[in-house]
């Protein structure tokens, strides 16, 4: 069988066959003009005349083919002898430059680091440096990622995020060029001293008021059409749910110099997406739907690399800044031959730590030529420097508590019981503890609703236990300093007493308790009402004024891990609260051998908190004459024990800090699952957040400083048009709980909702679902949120 032609022989072959045709139709021709003058007629030509005449012709036209190829011609049997000339990258076309270029030329072309392709651009003056994809991204300490920073730079044009390209690339106002403005360590943050921590501080004032707003004014412009594709539309999401987290870092939580400016950078490159999603939606979505051509215009925009052709048409006709990496071959066009340009930022930076690590299947060092860098870094880089997460309170622990219980006023004496055999303690865990709890529960319920309708008879001790204490964290204790909200009131008196629990509680912030006692120097200030039911504590004017001290690395250590952000039991809050950051190194001494054990533990418990603080916050011990700053107030030991401004504002914050931190670790350990995404999980957190008002972020559980005026949000009598709002939210977080009561789903309906009886109801039955479950959870009473002491007013 012959083998089929290659097309260069296929064409000769057939050119051939052409010219045999040709000879024939000559000779026939030449035959039909004798025709008279020919002195045999055709027609008498027998067969076999003519077929020997035939063959003839074709032995004459095969004889003349056999010269030719002895003669060098070309047969179909051969290879082309076409001369194969690399191409050379150099300036194809001379003379004056079209007014517009198409997709495909070169107005300036560049070769960058490719040894076979060219980078061309139609509408642009200059060829900007290839960004590369590699799997490890280095960062630096101005914030920025080199060639990676897209919000800035042009990147590989990824589809579903085309709004990327539609980055402005220069301010258009004033205002906008803090969002441009090359941030720095050195020029941009500032060490504050009242935070109380070594090299923990802000951004400089200016920097921060300026990237607030621009913050702010982002997050109101952020509009994506019902119709956008759903790539899109949770990105925009996510870029919204970052943005308000990392707003309120920059103005809440100290940070070192190094995490402040990366914050600060992420806060610019997510105002400067969001400017592309809008201009996106507002001009190159449009264009994209229509046929128009818009090439003779390049947007202002940073633009984008192609490596298709469709894309590169694509792009040049909207009026993109296009970069097309196309291979080198003789049919480029190129007018320029320009230098790559490099970016301007980051060539004196130092680099930081970590680095990003991104697209862990692929090697580095491959070029950019995936499409899920882009969102893959957006969402590594916000979960790097915005992921903000409260640790877990973790049930069990090596200390029981039972040593910690807090004296209260003069009781009347009571009789104490023989002393019994020794028992050897077991723990059971949770089963054994409730057990325990119903068991109580039925002996202390006369003592809890004579509490509940005498205004504190059980604090004052007429149902104690034996031994007179109650512990504040599992027994109600109402406080001369400040008033539980009735709801609250009542779901706590109703769940106490809590039993003794099988290990330490913890505390995300100093206790309440801890801090609403009377000493010698400390006494109960005129105007608060029931003086007689503060407990005493020598101890707490040293407390008030150290926390004064420690306060703002209590706040600052909730989300960072590099802090020892854990929960932190009773005792460790009181050795943090004493002040004494020396460490311990003799052994512990004791009679017996359980009394050196347990000594060797409070021992190791005081060495931690001496580590954490001391180390750790490089805060020195504690002394009386410190004058620490509290909102710009220097507070001094007298101070702190007499103005009752100032102990007003301590318990307001221990409330309010703790209770927001419970709420939220409680929705976390029933809520959330561990294969949830980031996103489903600040979606979460932003709508517990929201319970305690706007703005709804995780940040947003440390309270701000000082306190905002404005109206309590738990109050039942009357309800307020913020009572209302907040109950809504409250209910819609916790009837997604396991045994949420019926009444919470039936409060969908916003008529229920309206009424004050309605109101009252489901407010009481909300609040008793949350304290118990926390109470079955944890195992100790939870702290409720309060208004502003009155006493401070």
């Amino acid at each position: 069988m012959v083998p089929p032609l290659a097309p260069r022989n296929r064409y000769v072959g057939l050119q051939f066959k052409r010219r045999l045709r040709s000879q024939e139709h000559e000779e026939d021709a030449h035959h039909s003009a004798n025709h008279e003058s020919t002195t045999r007629p055709r027609s008498s030509v027998s067969a076999s005349a003519r077929y020997s005449e035939q063959r003839t012709s074709h032995t004459v036209s095969a004889n003349a083919a056999g010269t030719s190829k002895e003669a060098g011609a070309y047969t179909p049997s051969e290879k082309p002898k076409v001369p194969l000339i690399p191409p050379t990258f150099w300036v194809t076309e001379k003379g004056r430059a079209p007014f517009n270029f198409g997709p495909f030329e070169g107005k300036v072309a560049a070769r960058d680091l490719f040894s076979t392709m060219v980078i061309t651009t139609p509408n642009m003056d200059y060829v900007p440096e290839f960004p590369v994809e590699r799997r490890i991204i280095d960062t630096f300490a101005d914030g920025c990622w080199g060639l990676r920073k897209y919000s800035r730079w042009p990147q590989m044009l990824v589809p579903d995020m085309i709004h990327i390209a539609c980055i402005p690339r220069e301010p258009r106002w004033k205002q906008e060029e803090v969002l441009w403005e090359d941030l720095h360590p050195s020029t941009h943050w500032e060490e504050d001293p009242s935070t109380g921590v070594q090299d923990m501080g802000y951004l400089r004032e200016q920097t921060r008021k300026e990237l607030t707003k621009q913050a702010e004014h982002a997050d109101n412009i952020l509009y994506v059409p019902p119709d956008s594709s759903p790539v899109l539309k949770e990105h925009a999401k996510m870029l919204h749910l970052v943005l308000r987290q990392v707003k309120d870092r920059i103005n809440q939580l100290p940070s070192s110099r190094g995490v402040a400016i990366a914050v600060a950078a992420h806060v610019q490159r997510l105002c400067l997406e969001i400017a592309g999603i809008v201009n996106f939606v507002m001009r190159i979505a449009p264009r994209l739907k229509d046929d128009y051509d818009c090439s003779i215009e390049a947007l202002p925009y940073v633009g984008t690399f192609v490596r298709e052709g469709t894309a590169a048409q694509t792009c040049h006709r909207v009026g993109l800044p296009t970069w097309f990496l196309q291979p080198l071959t003789h049919q480029v066009k190129v007018w320029k031959i320009v230098e790559v340009r490099r970016p301007s930022w980051g060539r004196h930076s130092e680099p930081s730590q970590p680095p990003i690590v991104q697209s862990s299947d692929k090697m580095a060092g491959v070029l950019n030529l995936t499409d899920n860098w882009l969102s893959t870094m957006a969402l590594s880089v916000s979960k790097l420097v915005c992921g903000t997460r409260l640790h877990a309170m973790v049930e069990n622990s090596a200390l029981g508590s039972s040593h910690l219980g807090i004296s209260f006023p003069a009781t009347k004496p009571q009789a104490q019981p023989p002393p019994s055999k020794k028992k050897k303690k077991t723990r059971s865990g949770r089963k054994a503890a409730q057990m325990a709890w119903d068991e109580e529960r039925g002996q202390g319920e006369s003592a809890v609703q004579a509490s509940a309708a005498g205004g504190g008879a059980a604090a004052n001790g007429s149902d104690r236990a034996p031994g007179g204490t109650h512990h504040p964290s599992r027994w109600f204790c109402e406080s001369p300093f400040y008033s539980v909200p009735e709801v609250w009131r009542r779901a706590l008196s109703a769940a106490s007493p809590v039993p003794q629990p099988a290990s330490s509680v913890t505390y995300f912030y100093p206790p309440p308790f801890l801090l609403d006692t009377v000493s010698s120097l400390a006494t109960v200030p005129d105007g608060c009402e029931q003086p007689e039911l503060a407990r005493k504590d020598e101890k707490v004017h040293r407390y008030l004024h150290n926390l004064v001290r420690i306060r703002n690395f209590c706040r600052a250590r909730l989300f960072d891990p590099t802090m020892t952000s854990h929960p932190l039991t009773i005792a460790e809050w009181r050795a943090a609260l004493w002040g004494d950051y020396e460490f311990e190194l003799e052994p512990a001494k004791g009679q017996t051998e359980a009394d050196v054990r347990r000594g060797q533990r409070r021992q190791d418990e005081r060495n931690g908190i001496s580590r954490l603080f001391g180390r750790t916050a490089l805060l020195p011990s504690y002394t009386e004459l410190s004058t620490p700053s509290l909102d710009g107030k220097l507070i001094s030991l007298s101070v702190a024990c007499s103005d009752p401004d100032v102990r007003a504002q301590l318990i307001w914050e221990s409330h309010e800090t703790n209770f927001r931190c419970e709420l939220m670790a409680l929705d976390t350990a029933l809520v959330n699952q561990p294969d949830w995404s980031d996103i489903h999980r600040w979606e979460r957190e932003a709508e517990v957040s929201s319970v305690w008002g706007p703005p709804s972020t995780m940040v947003s559980v440390i309270p701000p400083s000082p306190p905002p005026d404005e109206p309590f949000r738990w109050s039942s009598e009357p309800p307020t048009p913020e009572c209302y709002s907040t109950l809504r939210r409250f209910i819609a977080v916790v009837r997604k709980w396991p045994g949420a009561p019926h009444a919470l789903w039936d409060a969908r309906h916003e008529e229920v909702l309206f009424t004050d009886s309605g109101f009252r109801r489901l407010l009481q039955q909300s609040v008793d679902f949350y304290v118990h479950t926390f109470v079955s959870h944890y195992y100790r009473l939870p702290i409720p949120p309060i208004p502003y002491p009155s006493c401070a007013k």
